[in-house]
């Protein structure tokens, strides 16, 4: 039947000027792209008319979708699967792989010069059936490997989500492994890189970037803040919102709309305290550990002025009403020029009566020393934080 449609197509179009003329296969093409079971004969097909190139499809079903999803985050969120499209030219033996990232092989497969591809040192397996260049290991590419070895189904989500979308994680997680989601009642497999769950993903909650299936900033942001600590959570938050990936509604509204999953409420805990104005994932950290342990919360990045009006600095996290600096040096204040600002800056506002609170990134591992240094500076300016309203900061952090 998709045969005789295409050729039914192709005499029907002799009939057109040649400006109107469609062009059936790449019609074709886009429809059964959408389909897992008939990758294998696309593959056929392509070979069958003798094709060497694969048709750039550009567009899928449900336009409006699309453009919605091309106006909030951009044209490179539109295209086919890259792992349908390596498994496509992998099975069908058009072209040669190893000019692509992840592929799938056979006993049979071989390269451009007939040689067996498994049996090769030059590409690493990153589970069995596929293959992937050494030289192109990369996360990326080892996410269209697992890909490729998942149902046509499964999404990327949760840490794997946040890498690709550019946020950032914890220190401590697991980054490494593949973290898919599939349908209730899909196959479920488990692979030595990846880990698949069931999960319940509403059509809103997903997109295709570059090529790849994940979910949305707001659901990874949400199935994130489940199992993360709140510092950690809190800098994915800040970090999307920041590079306007999200907002802070629609974070709530997706953990509104989900259900019976462990973890909610942490998830619930963080939407409150989201900042667009925090200035990176580390002061985001800093502010976590402070609100984490019950301390009043500081304001982010905050412009301090001199009894003139002129500009001091901008705080990384102040306390207006006693006059506390929180501030985080991370490793681009290790440069001896910026020391000597940092220097300045700081003598200078020891000089207007702010206490300044220097934080490092060994401090935002071990939380408690967090706290101590801020407790340190609240007492100094007399505030009394009752015991019962601090809790216990577990250190280190995860």
């Amino acid at each position: 039947c998709v045969v005789r449609r295409y050729l039914n197509d192709r005499h029907v179009a002799r009939n057109r000027p040649v400006a109107q003329r469609p062009n059936p296969l790449r019609q074709l093409t886009s429809s059964l792209l959408t389909c897992g079971n008939t990758q294998f004969f696309v593959a056929d097909l392509w070979q069958l008319f003798g094709l060497r190139k694969l048709p750039q499809v550009s567009k899928e079903p449900h336009s409006t979708a699309i453009s919605q999803q091309q106006r909030r985050y951009g044209k490179r969120s539109i295209g086919i699967s890259t792992a349908v499209r390596s498994e496509v030219i992998a099975c069908s033996g058009i072209g040669d792989p190893a000019g692509m990232h992840a592929f799938a092989v056979t006993s049979s497969t071989q390269d451009a010069a007939g040689r067996p591809i498994r049996r090769q040192r030059a590409y690493v397996a990153p589970t069995r059936g596929i293959r992937l260049p050494k030289d192109q290991d990369t996360f990326e590419a080892r996410c269209d490997a697992a890909i490729l070895a998942l149902p046509s189904s499964a999404v990327l989500a949760e840490v794997t989500a946040a890498r690709l979308w550019g946020l950032p994680v914890p220190y401590r997680r697991n980054i490494e492994q593949v973290v898919a989601v599939v349908p209730p009642g899909s196959w479920q497999p488990q692979r030595n890189f990846s880990h698949v769950y069931r999960r319940i993903l509403h059509p809103d909650e997903t997109v295709i970037l570059d090529g790849r299936t994940l979910t949305t900033p707001a659901r990874t942001f949400a199935d994130c803040a489940r199992s993360w600590s709140l510092p950690d959570a809190l800098a994915l938050g800040d970090a999307a919102v920041r590079a306007r990936l999200m907002t802070v509604e629609e974070a709530t509204s997706v953990v509104r709309r989900m259900r019976r999953l462990p973890g909610l409420k942490f998830a619930r805990r963080v939407l409150p305290f989201i900042d667009a104005q925090a200035g990176s994932p580390q002061e985001s950290r800093v502010r976590g550990i402070i609100i984490n342990a019950g301390l009043p919360i500081p304001r982010p990045n905050v412009r301090i002025l001199d009894e003139h009006g002129g500009f001091i600095a901008i705080g990384d996290l102040v306390y207006d009403e006693w006059m506390i600096v929180i501030e985080y040096d991370g490793a681009h204040h290790r440069d001896p020029l910026r020391q000597a600002k940092d220097a300045t800056r700081r003598t200078r506002l020891r000089e207007l009566g702010y206490y300044v609170v220097e934080i490092t990134a060994d401090d935002v591992r071990w939380p408690s020393r967090v706290v101590e240094k801020v407790l340190r500076a609240l007492d100094s300016r007399g505030v009394q934080i009752p015991q019962e309203s601090m809790r216990a900061s577990k250190a280190p952090a995860a």
